[in-house]
């Protein structure tokens, strides 16, 4: 999951958060470079600009703090939602899950879950299952001695078939080839 950087600066002439990234709300040397310690309404071109007033500047960075602040309660709730969703998702990982489900899970529409999934986890919902249920199966075979095809039964895979072909692209190796290759010694 990607990580929100919650680290403040601000403004060492005001005291306005320069946690905004955008360079023209930061302050400038004498070349023009972006200077991380003051706004631009406070130092620019190296020079502090004292003709500006508080109010001005307040005037001008307050809706860009509003903008900031939605964006991070709208990370937070979406944050919560795939959370929900990845608890869903393991609670029934062998069940029939589609988007549709998932979406009446998350309250959101299937095609915004797609893409908030996807954009806090960086991989799609169906590949994050897919992975989860091979990962639990590898672990099964690994740490049970169950047959294959009970292990086939138990998780509902649709076939023993499809589930060596899709274990064998995601592991390289066969199911039985990696029970031989991990198998827990006792």
């Amino acid at each position: 999951m990607q990580q929100v950087n919650i680290e403040r600066r601000y403004c060492q002439s005001c005291g306005m958060p320069l946690n905004i990234e955008k360079k023209e709300f930061s302050g400038t040397d004498r070349d023009g470079n972006k200077l991380n310690e003051y706004c631009r309404y406070c130092f620019q071109n190296g020079e502090y600009t004292a003709n500006r007033s508080m109010a001005e500047a307040i005037e001008t960075w307050l809706p860009s703090l509003k903008r900031q602040q939605q964006k991070n309660t709208t990370k937070k709730i979406h944050y919560e939602i795939v959370n929900n969703v990845l608890t869903y998702i393991n609670n029934h990982l062998f069940e029939e899950l589609d988007a549709e489900r998932l979406s009446k899970v998350a309250n959101l529409s299937k095609f915004y879950l797609i893409r908030v999934f996807k954009d806090i986890t960086g991989e799609s919902i169906g590949n994050y299952m897919l992975r989860i249920r091979l990962e639990y199966i590898a672990h099964l075979m690994v740490t049970t001695d169950l047959p294959l095809n009970d292990i086939v039964n138990d998780v509902h895979y649709h076939s023993r078939h499809s589930l060596s072909k899709a274990f064998k692209k995601y592991f390289g190796l066969s199911p039985l080839e990696y029970r031989q290759a991990h198998k827990v010694r006792e």
